[in-house]
C-alpha cells in the first residue's frame, strides 16, 4: 500500500514537472503573438497616417489652383 501511494505521489510530481514546462512555452508563445499583433497593429496605424497625409496633400493641390484663379 506504501508503494503505491509513492509511486502516485511519484508520477504526481513528473506530472506537474512537465506541466510547467508546457505551461512556460505557451507563455512565451502568448507573448510572441501578442507583440506581433501589437507589430502589425502599430505598422497599420502608420500606415493609416501615410494615407491620410498624402489624401490631405492631395486636396490641397486641388485648393491651390482654385485660389489663384481667384487671384
Amino acid at each position: 500500500m506504501k508503494m503505491i501511494v509513492c509511486c502516485v505521489v511519484g508520477c504526481l510530481f513528473l506530472l506537474a514537472g512537465f506541466g510547467c514546462e508546457r505551461t512556460d512555452k505557451a507563455v512565451e508563445t502568448y507573448k510572441k503573438v501578442k507583440e506581433d499583433a501589437r507589430q502589425r497593429a502599430q505598422e497599420a496605424k502608420e500606415g493609416a497616417q501615410k494615407v491620410m497625409e498624402q489624401r490631405a496633400k492631395e486636396a490641397l493641390k486641388i485648393q491651390d489652383p482654385k485660389q489663384e484663379e481667384q487671384k
